[in-house]
């Protein structure tokens, strides 16, 4: 959780997290969450304008200062 100030606390651990659609309620939150999740990771950060992006069901509730570079590409067949 991140407070109004933006420290972000620790609210829970699960010893075995899950995705199961046990319930009519899990099962279509793990479904908008697996359906959304690829449009946030892949194609919000690739995205020409952000703002018209469809992220699905989240929302950016706050942007950083700046951004964490992503990693290069490694060629792992030269190891």
């Amino acid at each position: 959780m991140v407070d109004t100030d933006m420290r972000v606390w620790l609210i829970e651990v699960n010893s075995s997290p899950s995705m199961d659609m046990g319930t009519p309620t899990t099962e279509r939150l793990v479904q908008m969450v697996l359906t959304d999740l690829p449009k946030v990771v892949i194609d919000y950060p690739n995205a020409r304008n952000r703002n018209n992006c469809d992220t699905g069901g989240f929302q950016l509730v706050y942007r950083a200062p700046y951004e964490v570079s992503r990693p290069q590409a490694v060629n792992l067949s030269s190891f």
